[in-house]
């Protein structure tokens, strides 16, 4: 059998390596498991830890301790505790260095100028930026695990600076070097150690090369090595397996049926992991079966119409639907292809289930025909209209709209989630980088509407915004995003990139962290070409917003999947970001970020309730344990979704090696509903719509002062009350936020301003669609509340 196709594959595949593990862990309330020492602590901070001692001390935070990383989460979030004993034993490498003593401490690390490699003794040269002149440090690495390998200071710096480096995040010929100068070459027992070593570690591809090399060098290991030979077969076989399955669920259907075919079946893989292999490859078989099932049928059936009228219409229905039947708009032929033999139906009503789950899903399906040509008529119509700048022209297509029989807002709901997008965009080929603007225009660089001034149209543009679709990117997919904001020392290319862009275990080009998993990637560009810190501006806000909105209509993004994160400044303005809008967000993710004055000032944390955080720092970048441990023990103490990960004895970095941790978060997470009660802060004008409702004139003494409190409850008796200090208010609402069937009753600031019947409108929901681009949360009703 002819390997090569599978190999190559592999070498794809290689980006993403299992972890290893430590001898406890945490398993959070949202799926996550973090593995290490758990240790209840009763502050974050040594200044907590003495300001409760001689009290009774309560412990709401737990750190897990991974040697080299640590992080903090609340008590409160989690689920199962397992302080267990690691029973298996690591393969280890030590090397000594010769220390050169220094007075010199390290308090804080910024952005290295330059990083030499490893040399094969693990020793490289640190320059670091200082007031004065760059400072060479000389690091040496004392000892390899497969999980991390410890860095110590041993010339220019206090021999106390000890820093982790994941191993994955080590070169693998840098890796391999190391192993070979701390081990002898001649030795077998070496030899063995270094193969399990990898297999420790995960990296599969160097231990089974390590292992051939044992075989040809030492014949008389042959039982040992096909030992370990067996066990990494079995353990490379399942990884490979999971990794199909990660790239079947991020949508990147032709890749994991190229590998499943070029799956070998000789290299004595488990035999349950190749039936499974088999059984993803005859899925994705019968997949093009159905396919071509499914167009014959259509093109038979539509000989088999009578009335001329709609054998036409449905021809013109076929050669859309042809155009556009890929892996992951099949499954909306399932009701057809079900009943496409049942000759108790005519041949019109199985043509209807056809059509009608094209455009509505299977599940909704329906055997009336002219109702399913229907259904596509306002699907165009509905496009035009979300495509229309002009209000006139919108008012003449929502009228057209009207006049279609039996179109209920309810219909046109169900039609929202499977629309194409609606903004024309220039051809783009997944995995580049592409830089779009946005059709909105928002304020210009120093034109903030906050700052007291009007802002004229003559100060206003749109937004620039990288963009990176993932592998095989359909717009019959509604995929999730990562809306990356750039380091002060980036370019938005640079940031998309981040996440975008990756390397295969050959070194070619390849997805990224996000694109990998199918995510969208979108780069706005929220701040001056030279500007150095965030400035939480409306201005940076709306540029955000902008570009999100301007994205979604472009491309099919779920927006119950929708990340926020950002590195350096990027890092802070997600902080306030994500605490300001938190209902476009399932998660924040700051890299190297600061909680800057903002939220504390208004004490924005309380608005993040709802948005679960990750955040990465180094424990040497900027004092940033004391910066953030206010706010973020705040939330934590509450019992918010908050992990902290902490690099041990690291700086200002970018944190790629932390990347496949914060992936796996994402992907348990979604959007969460839609509560019934808010309580949130609002400190600049932008920051106007929380959730289902939005905050008109707020005033701008409210603004320079402490902020404006907005709370809004929907309660059992199907009342709203509204506390604002805003001119008005709109409520946007649906049958899961209010009772359709009574009366809702509003009231704001205790006086009742309105008491009657709600009713569903098609343009309220269109108009929602048309402002926001969010297709998964819905509201046909727009009440405006005075």
């Amino acid at each position: 059998m002819d390997r090569r196709p599978f190999f190559a594959v592999l070498a794809v595949l290689a980006m993403s390596l299992p972890s290893t593990a430590f001898a406890g862990k945490a398993t959070l309330k949202n799926g996550t498991v973090i593995s290490g020492d758990l240790v209840p602590l009763p502050g974050l901070t040594e200044r907590q830890f003495w300001h409760t001692a001689g009290e009774i001390q309560t412990k709401p935070f737990v750190m897990v301790d991974a040697v080299y990383k640590r992080y903090f989460v609340p008590s409160r979030q989690i689920a199962v505790r397992d302080q267990g004993q690691s029973l298996i034993p690591f393969d280890v490498f030590t090397f000594k260095h010769i220390k050169s003593p220094s007075n010199l401490a390290v308090e804080s690390i910024g952005l290295p100028i330059r990083v030499t490699p490893f040399s094969d003794r693990g020793v490289r040269t640190v320059t670091l930026a200082t007031s004065r002149d760059p400072l060479n440090i000389v690091q040496g690495v004392t000892r390899i695990e497969p999980g991390y390998v410890t860095v110590e200071g041993i010339k220019g710096i206090s021999s106390k600076w000890r820093q982790g480096i994941s191993t994955s995040a080590i070169p693998p010929d840098d890796l391999a070097a190391m192993l070979r100068a701390a081990t002898d070459a001649q030795n077998p027992d070496d030899r063995m150690s270094i193969a399990r070593f990898y297999l420790q570690a995960g990296m599969y591809e160097p231990a089974a090369a390590e292992l051939e090399g044992i075989a040809r060098d030492f014949p008389e290991l042959a039982a040992k090595v096909e030992e370990l030979d067996r066990e990494l077969r079995q353990l490379r076989a399942k990884w490979l397996l999971s990794e199909l399955r990660r790239r079947q669920a991020a949508g990147q259907h032709e890749f994991t049926f190229s590998a499943a075919e070029a799956f070998p079946e000789d290299l004595g893989f488990d035999a349950e992991v190749l039936r499974q292999v088999d059984e993803l490859r005859e899925g994705y078989r019968d997949g093009r079966e159905k396919a071509d099932r499914a167009l014959f049928l259509l093109g038979e059936l539509e000989g088999g119409l009578k009335d001329e009228g709609q054998r036409s219409a449905v021809a013109a229905l076929r050669s859309s639907l042809m155009d556009q039947l890929d892996w992951n708009s099949l499954a909306r032929l399932d009701a057809f292809l079900t009943l496409a033999d049942d000759e108790s139906l005519a041949p019109a009503e199985r043509l209807a289930l056809a059509y009608s789950g094209w455009v509505v899903g299977s599940a909704k399906a329906t055997t009336d025909l002219p109702k399913a040509i229907t259904l596509w008529r306002a699907r165009h119509l509905i496009g035009e209209c979300l495509r229309a700048g002009d209000p006139g022209r919108r008012t003449q297509l929502l009228a057209e709209l009207s006049e279609l029989e039996a179109l209920t807002p309810a219909a046109v709901a169900d039609l929202v989630p499977f629309l194409p997008p609606w903004a024309d965009t220039p051809s783009m080929s997944p995995s580049h980088t592409t830089v779009l603007e946005t059709t909105e225009n928002v304020p210009t660089w120093g034109a903030d509407p906050d700052g007291g001034k009007a802002v004229l149209a003559t100060t206003a543009g749109p937004v620039r915004y990288a963009v990176i679709l993932p592998p095989e990117y359909s717009p019959a997919r509604n995929y999730p995003a990562i809306v990356a904001l750039r380091a002060a020392e980036w370019d938005i290319e640079k940031a998309a990139a981040f996440w975008g862009v990756g390397r295969d275990g050959a070194g070619r080009v390849a997805p990224g962290p996000a694109t990998r998993d199918g995510y969208i990637v979108i780069a706005p560009e929220y701040a001056t070409p030279k500007q150095a810190a965030y400035g939480s501006t409306a201005r940076e806000h709306l540029a955000v917003l902008a570009a999100i909105r301007d994205a979604k209509a472009r491309f099919t993004i779920d927006s119950d999947r929708v990340f926020l994160a950002g590195h350096g400044m990027g890092g802070d303005a997600t902080f306030d970001i994500a605490m300001s809008h938190p209902d476009l967000f399932a998660g924040a993710i700051p890299i190297s970020g600061l909680c800057g004055p903002t939220i504390s000032r208004y004490n924005y944390k309380q608005n993040a309730e709802t948005v679960p955080f990750y955040v990465i720092n180094g424990e040497l970048d900027r004092g940033s344990r004391n910066v953030n441990a206010g706010d973020l023990g705040w939330m934590m103490k509450r019992g918010y979704d908050v992990i902290w990960c902490e690099f041990v004895g690291r700086g200002y970095e970018y944190y790629h090696e932390e990347m496949p941790d914060v992936m796996a978060w994402a992907g348990r997470l979604r959007r969460s509903a839609d509560p019934k009660e808010i309580d949130v802060k609002v400190a600049r004008s932008c920051d106007d719509r929380f959730f289902w409702v939005k905050a008109d004139g707020i005033p701008q003494n409210a603004l320079a002062g402490r902020g404006m409190i907005l709370k809004a409850r929907i309660t059992e008796g199907n009342t709203i009350n509204i506390q604002s200090g805003a001119r008005g208010h709109v409520l946007r609402l649906n049958d899961g936020l209010v009772d359709l069937d009574k009366r809702v009753k509003v009231s704001k600031d205790g006086r009742q301003r309105f008491n009657d019947f709600l009713v569903p409108d098609i343009a309220a929901l269109l108009d929602d669609v048309r402002e926001n681009g969010d297709r998964q949360r819905l509201y046909p009703i727009r009440l405006h509340i005075d």
